[in-house]
This record gives structure tokens, C-alpha cells and sequence, in this order.
């Protein structure tokens, strides 16, 4: 199992209200030294594990025209 990458984060999440009465979904994660990062959204999220863990998204594949679409 070479080449395989391992890294251990803690991702807490949670509703915070706002004045409106709506509310938005805040995070942070915790790196294992203790680094603290906030995120406000699942790409901020993505970004945060693709920049820490040095890791790409892998491209997303084409999909073929559907039958009748043209």
C-alpha cells in the first residue's frame, strides 16, 4: 500500500441564526498540530483539505450527449 496518503482533520459543523431568522452553516476544521480554519461553505471546505492535504480533484469526466439532445 505504497503511495497511499493519510491525514486526520476534525470538521465540526453547525447552524448559526441570523437576524433575519434564517440561519447559515459555519465550520472549521482542526488540523492534528492544532491549526484552526474556518469554512462557510463545502467548497471552502474542499479547498481547505485540498490545500492542507496537497491533493487535487481528480477532473470531472464528459459525459456524452444524450440521445435526442441535439
Amino acid at each position: 500500500m505504497s503511495g497511499i496518503r493519510k491525514a486526520s482533520y476534525v470538521v465540526s459543523i453547525w447552524h448559526e441564526p441570523q437576524p433575519d431568522g434564517l440561519s447559515i452553516w459555519c465550520g472549521y476544521l482542526e488540523t492534528a498540530a492544532g491549526q484552526r480554519f474556518d469554512f462557510g461553505t463545502l467548497t471552502e471546505l474542499n479547498r481547505l483539505l485540498c490545500e492542507l492535504g496537497g491533493w487535487m480533484d481528480p477532473p470531472i469526466p464528459e459525459t456524452p450527449p444524450q440521445a435526442g439532445s441535439e
